[in-house]
């Protein structure tokens, strides 16, 4: 009836988007959104070691609506050797419909020296932006 130009109905429901809300509420869902797994991989990496290849690992940023702040999302493991990466470690978000979601990718060749730290102990600010 609202959607019409009329009054809410018995159910007490404003608009038909609160029916539907209720419709996917009873049923478990709780919004527009959906699980998605990102893989990652990388090619032809810039080579700037001069024994080896480079040390990859990639990081994912997501970037702040209101105030355009980058936060760290997610680190992926260190792939050794290797100028075209495939990294295990997969990234788990909530897709949420119709709402615009900035996530940044950068790669970053990881100095041998920490190549036995922990993955998410590392300073990025002292290893080598590759992409």
């Amino acid at each position: 009836m609202v959607g019409v130009g009329g009054t809410t109905s018995a159910t007490g429901y404003a608009s038909p988007n609160d029916v539907g809300d209720y419709y996917l509420k009873s049923r478990g869902f709780n919004g527009l959104f959906s699980q998605i797994e990102l893989s990652f991989s990388d090619s032809s990496l810039r080579d700037r070691k001069l024994m080896s290849k480079s040390e990859a690992m990639v990081v994912v940023y997501t970037k702040k609506e209101r105030d355009g702040i980058l936060s760290e999302l997610f680190r992926s493991e260190v792939v050794l050797n290797s100028l075209n990466p495939k990294w295990i470690k997969k990234l788990t978000l909530s897709y949420q419909f119709e709402l615009f979601q900035t996530l940044l990718f950068r790669v970053y060749d990881i100095d041998t020296q920490f190549q036995n730290s922990r993955d998410e102990m590392l300073k990025l600010d002292e290893q080598q932006f590759l992409s």
